[in-house]
C-alpha cells in the first residue's frame, strides 16, 4: 500500500478577524500527479482557526488543530487516511494572548503536543496529547523579551522526535536553539545561541532534513533578493551552509515541505501569490531545476495549509 500525498486548501477568512466558517479541500498529488480532489473537512461553526498541523494520536497521519477566535474553544480532527473525523473541543482558553504557536513530541511517544505562548508575559506552556486527550501540560519557559519570535520546531540531534524549538530575535537577528523535554512530570530545557544574521530581509521560511541524515535543516530566504540559503544542521553546530538557489519573483512563496515524490527526500511546494499556480519542486537539495507546475487555484480566499498522507 503506498501513501499519497494530499495538499490541503482552506478558505482565508477562517484565519481572518472576522469569524467565518471555514471548508477545507484537498487536493492529493502523487510526485506530479493529481491523484484526487475534493472536501476534506467541513467545521459548520463559524470562527474557527486551524492553528497547527501534527500526529496528535500516533497513526502516522496527520491532524489537525483548531481554534475558535470569539470563544477561545480548542479542536482537534483526526485524519485516519479515509478522511477526517468530527472537531473534538477539548479545552478552552478565553484569553487570546495566549497563542498556539506550533506543535512538537516533547515526552517521546510518537505523538503531537501543543506550543503555547503568551504574547503579554513570554511564558511558553507545552500540553502533551493524545488525541484530543490532555496527558498533562506546564510552564515550559518564559521569555519576556518579546521580540525573541519561536519560529519553527525540529529535530537537529536525531533523537527521532521534534522537541527543539528555533527562535529568532526580530530586531538583532539572532537565532537560538532550545531543547525541552518532559522527565519526572515536569518541563525541562536547554539552549544555546547557534547564529545571527542581522539582516532581517532574511527570513527563516521551514526547518527540514535536506541532506537525509536524520536532522532538521534551518531554510532561509531573503525576501528582497529571493535568494534561498541552507543551513545544514548538526546538533547546534552548523555543518555547511549555502545558497541554494534564487527564486527571484517575490510573488512565488513557499507553503509546504513533504516527500511529494516518495523517493525518501525532502520536496517543496510553492504558490504564486498573485496567479494562482503551485509548483512542486523534487529535491531541490539535488537539482533545484526539478520542478513543475501541479495545480492552479486563483481564488484568494484560499491558502495551502498543509499535507497529509492517505493509503492507496
Amino acid at each position: 500500500m503506498k501513501s499519497i500525498r494530499s495538499l490541503l486548501f482552506a478558505i482565508v477568512s477562517a484565519f481572518a478577524a472576522v469569524p467565518a466558517a471555514a471548508v477545507v479541500y484537498s487536493t492529493g498529488l502523487n510526485g506530479f500527479n493529481p491523484d484526487h480532489s475534493g472536501l476534506a473537512i467541513a467545521p459548520a461553526v463559524a470562527g474557527w482557526h486551524i492553528v497547527a498541523q501534527a500526529d496528535f494520536d500516533g497513526n502516522l497521519k496527520g491532524d489537525f488543530a483548531w481554534r475558535n477566535s470569539a470563544t477561545g474553544e480548542v479542536a482537534i480532527t483526526l485524519y485516519d487516511g479515509a478522511g477526517a473525523g468530527p472537531m473534538q473541543v477539548f479545552y478552552t482558553e478565553p484569553n487570546q494572548a495566549w497563542k498556539i504557536v506550533g506543535s512538537g513530541d516533547f515526552n517521546g511517544d510518537g505523538r503531537g503536543d501543543l506550543i503555547w505562548r503568551n504574547t503579554n508575559t513570554g511564558v511558553v506552556w507545552v500540553m502533551l496529547m493524545n488525541g484530543a486527550t490532555i496527558l498533562g501540560q506546564g510552564q515550559a519557559y518564559r521569555e519576556a523579551n518579546t521580540a525573541w519570535k519561536i519560529v519553527a520546531v525540529g529535530d537537529f540531534s536525531g533523537t527521532g522526535r521534534a522537541n527543539e524549538l528555533v527562535w529568532r530575535n526580530s530586531s538583532t537577528g539572532e537565532v537560538y536553539q532550545q531543547e525541552i523535554t518532559w522527565n519526572g512530570g515536569q518541563f525541562q530545557q536547554a539552549g544555546r545561541m547557534i547564529y545571527r544574521e542581522p539582516n532581517l530581509a532574511w527570513e527563516i521560511i521551514g526547518v527540514a532534513d535536506f541532506d537525509g541524515d536524520g536532522r532538521d535543516d534551518i531554510l532561509y530566504r531573503n525576501r528582497a533578493t529571493g535568494v534561498l540559503w541552507l543551513m545544514l544542521m548538526e546538533g547546534a553546530a552548523v555543518k555547511a551552509a549555502g545558497a541554494l538557489y534564487t527564486v527571484g519573483d517575490i510573488n512565488w512563496r513557499f507553503v509546504a515541505f513533504s516527500d511529494y515524490a516518495g523517493e525518501g527526500l525532502v520536496d517543496m511546494l510553492w504558490r504564486h501569490f498573485l496567479t494562482g499556480e503551485i509548483y512542486l519542486q523534487i529535491s531541490p537539495v539535488l537539482d533545484p531545476t526539478v520542478f513543475r507546475v501541479v495545480a492552479r487555484d486563483a481564488t484568494v480566499l484560499q491558502k495551502v495549509t498543509g499535507t497529509v498522507d492517505y493509503p492507496q
